[in-house]
């Protein structure tokens, strides 16, 4: 599978979205891109779907908890008391 650059590959509204971006309720629409892409199963009889962009993307609200979090840890691993 060579999916990395795909928005579709943390996409919202993607039906093959894993349950560890899932929230239940958060899409707007199933997207089926990927099932009809070569890159996702390797059968190249299909045509290529992968996307750098697309206008339906939405990022996943447990995705941008994480990065959040990932980056106030980050700040405040920079934080030094003066005593």
């Amino acid at each position: 599978m060579s999916c990395y650059e795909c928005k579709c590959n943390l996409c919202a509204n993607s039906s093959e979205l894993t349950g560890r971006y899932f929230t239940p309720g958060e899409c707007d629409f199933f997207c089926y891109t990927c099932d009809e892409c070569r890159h996702y199963d390797g059968d190249y009889r299909k045509k290529s779907n992968q996307r750098r962009d697309c206008e339906k993307y939405k990022e996943p609200e447990e995705l941008r908890r994480n990065r959040t979090e990932r980056a106030a840890a980050e700040m405040r691993k920079k934080i030094h008391l003066i005593k």
